[in-house]
């Protein structure tokens, strides 16, 4: 396993194979993997954030393979980290996420957003282990036609982790048969004074919201542009670094219009 030490800082790094990385963040850090392989690939990546470090890990899938991510999270005393997975893939992704919340204070955030274009299939948990942590997961995308995404998103408190906090939300917009994207939220609760909950929503475009923006010179694929635009473009909002925030909304907005044409 590949260890790496990331900078104090922005970072970036590119991803065009399989590989396994054991990542070690003892200072504040903001970094952008960016998954480009052509052929199908496993990528296992082990990260831990030390006590007190504030950090931002976003992974940023443009694969034209299959592609199968492993994520497991611990966090530290005071730890608080940000992880984000945009999908602009060509083919299917398999997410499994798994992040232990370890020391007393540790919050951690973990967001998808995602324009389908092939089988997305997610399975998140975030487990608290020590008293007032925080775990937040966010699933937001826009799927277009037929392509089945399934999202199993847990939040688990045990015993001991008073004060905790767990909360999920997905909300998922589809041009398709809403009967082919799966959401099965899950809380574990084995103690008192916590805070857990979830929030989904699977639908389609309202009829007469879709009628008032085509009859103001619309078309089909500019109204599902701007949809994508407002569902994906939060995504980019996790980077402290305004210049990287600024590159992942151009390019939220460039992929966006290259799908209307």
């Amino acid at each position: 396993m590949k260890r790496l030490v990331l900078p104090e800082g922005l970072s970036r790094y590119t991803v065009t194979s399989g590989l396994d990385v054991r990542m070690v963040i003892n200072q504040n850090a903001e970094t952008l993997i960016e998954l480009n392989a052509e052929e199908d690939m496993e990528c296992t990546w082990e990260i831990r954030v030390l006590s007190g470090v504030k950090a931002t890990v976003f992974f940023l899938n443009q694969a034209l393979g299959n592609v199968v991510s492993k994520i497991r999270v611990y966090a530290e005393k005071d730890a608080v980290l940000k992880v984000g997975v945009l999908e602009f893939g060509k083919a299917a992704h398999t997410l499994n996420a798994k992040i232990d919340l370890e020391g007393e204070g540790a919050v951690s955030e973990f967001h998808t957003a995602a324009l389908a274009n092939a089988r997305l299939s997610y399975d998140i948990e975030t487990e608290h282990k020590a008293r007032y942590t925080e775990g937040y997961m966010k699933n937001y995308g826009l799927v277009v036609s037929e392509i089945p995404w399934t999202i199993v998103c847990a939040g688990k408190i045990n015993r001991g982790a008073k004060g905790s906090k767990s909360r999920q939300e997905s909300r998922i917009l589809t041009f398709g048969k809403p009967e082919n994207i799966k959401v099965l939220p899950i809380l574990y609760i084995d103690e008192n004074d916590v805070e857990a909950s979830h929030a989904n929503s699977i639908g389609q475009p309202e009829a007469e919201a879709m009628y008032y923006m085509e009859s103001r010179g619309l078309d089909r694929k500019e109204v599902i542009g701007l949809l994508s635009a407002g569902y994906i473009l939060p995504a980019a909002d996790l980077f402290e670094d305004t210049s990287m925030s600024a590159y992942l909304r151009n390019l939220i907005q460039k992929k966006v219009k290259e799908w209307e044409q």
